[in-house]
């Protein structure tokens, strides 16, 4: 992730259990997520009031697989428009 103007960071994503995967002819285990996956990442700004709004830019990478066969890995760009709060 990144940050127009500069200054946003990732706190520790708490991702829930994965489920244990092995895909038929490959001699390695995989941890996998079944259906769709919700997660709340924390984001602190260290932003001085005043910046105007912040625009993070985002990428989700993720990979999809069957029982027998494995995509290629694949992402996502997004950008997020986070407004900035009203002086109290």
């Amino acid at each position: 992730m990144t940050s127009e103007p500069a200054g946003a960071r990732l706190g520790a994503i708490p991702w829930p259990a994965a489920a244990p995967f092995r895909v038929a002819g490959l001699d390695e285990d995989f941890a996998v997520y079944e259906g769709s996956v919700g997660v709340t990442i924390p984001i602190e700004f260290i932003i001085p009031r005043g910046s105007g709004d912040v625009r993070l830019e985002v990428r989700i990478r993720s990979q999809a697989c069957s029982a027998t066969d494995c995509l290629p890995p694949a992402s996502i760009r997004t950008t997020i428009a986070v407004p900035e709060a009203p002086t109290p």
